[in-house]
């Protein structure tokens, strides 16, 4: 997923902007064309409003920046033009309530952010509305006890299987809702994404997160909930 840019409001755009046409810059990597902005300076910093596009000419990716940083809301956008994420940038940073979004137009996941890193209660939702997952987090790290519910509302037991709208899933055993045993996370292709350890709805022992390749590239240790250690794995010579 494209999720790695943050974006801006319109109110700034349209006061910044009024005073020039925006340019219209090609890019020829990562499936984004172009982009048209506001006002850049002579060394290519940009402040105003943004949009990137595909080669199709679907807007993907939709905001604002103030002298090369994003700045406030960001948008993003699948091929077919609906809305996949909010996000709130501060400075070029995350911070605040990133929003993931089912089709149907409900709310997937919500992550609360400061300067960057996730901190927070992090909730997973199912498609019918009801929550799936609360995950706490801090500073970027899971910390203390994940809970899973059912589409009912009920804590969730037994061998669950939660999917995303992109065709990811999580699957993982619970018992009373707290997750125990192995946890494995797969993209939408099918391939590893993380794979760890709970128990008692703690995250224990290594947690090992995968790039879209299916190889390895970093290991997350945790005692009794708490982080402990991150060790890269695979790095090219």
């Amino acid at each position: 997923m494209m999720r790695t840019c943050l974006f801006f409001p319109l109110l700034v755009t349209v006061i910044v902007a009024s005073a020039q046409q925006p340019d219209t810059v090609h890019l020829p990597a990562g499936g984004v064309y172009s982009y048209i902005v506001g006002v850049h300076n002579k060394k290519g910093v940009y402040s105003g409003h943004v949009e990137y596009f595909d080669s199709a000419g679907t807007v993907r990716m939709r905001g604002s920046a103030n002298r090369g940083k994003w700045e406030g809301l960001v948008e993003y956008f699948d091929s077919t033009g609906v809305l996949q994420r909010k996000s709130i940038a501060q400075s070029g940073k995350l911070n605040g309530v990133s929003t993931d979004y089912w089709n149907n137009g409900q709310a997937w996941r919500e992550t609360p952010f400061t300067k960057g890193k996730a901190n927070g209660t992090l909730k997973v939702y199912h498609a019918n509305g009801q929550v799936a997952i609360t995950a706490p987090y801090e500073d970027g790290r899971m910390s203390g006890e994940w809970m899973v519910w059912d589409t009912t509302g009920a804590a969730a037991n037994g061998n669950v299987l939660i999917e995303g709208p992109a065709g990811g899933s999580m699957q993982v055993h619970c018992v009373e809702g707290r997750p125990e045993g192995k946890m494995v996370s797969r993209r939408m292709d099918g391939q590893f994404s993380v794979v760890g350890w709970y128990r008692a709805g703690l995250p224990v022992d290594d947690f090992i997160y995968y790039n879209s390749n299916g190889t390895p590239v970093r290991k997350d240790t945790y005692k009794q909930g708490r982080f402990v250690k991150s060790v890269p794995l695979n790095l090219e010579p």
